[in-house]
């Protein structure tokens, strides 16, 4: 992940904040599509659920620039879907329902640019949360 990257998922995410209640609707539906099992890890309303992932992403895609901070509560986050019973191959289908969602979102301005920058920043948190979720089984 880069400056550049970093800056057009910051500019893009701009766009997507006005319709984050939307989009969190659409994401969720997304991934209980690609694997209806997962449906089962969110006892709570889907509505609900959406709101505070796009809280989530807004927070890290504000923080991009200094991961450092931002760091350790994805750690913590990871650490945490223990409890929720996540599974690492989970990431993987999350990810497919993002980038579903934001190419709704976003339309023409969804450009392969634009997407592999979202790519790089997922694969980033994901990898950083799936290894704190690994540590912190085996402790």
């Amino acid at each position: 992940m880069n400056a550049e990257q970093i800056m057009l998922v910051q500019s893009s995410w701009e766009e997507v904040e006005a319709l984050s209640s939307k989009m969190g609707d659409l994401f969720y539906r997304r991934v209980f599509e690609l694997d209806p099992s997962i449906r089962s890890l969110f006892p709570e309303d889907p509505h609900e659920q959406g709101r505070l992932i796009m809280s989530m992403f807004g927070g890290a895609v504000e923080m991009l620039f200094h991961l450092d901070t931002v760091e350790p509560s994805v750690r913590d986050l990871g650490r945490r879907h223990n409890a929720y019973g996540t599974e690492p191959e989970h990431y993987e289908t999350f990810k497919t329902a993002l980038l579903w969602t934001l190419e709704r979102v976003l339309g023409n301005a969804f450009t392969p640019e634009v997407r592999q920058a979202w790519i790089a920043v997922y694969d980033y948190l994901a990898k950083t949360m799936i290894e704190a979720q690994l540590a912190d089984r085996k402790n």
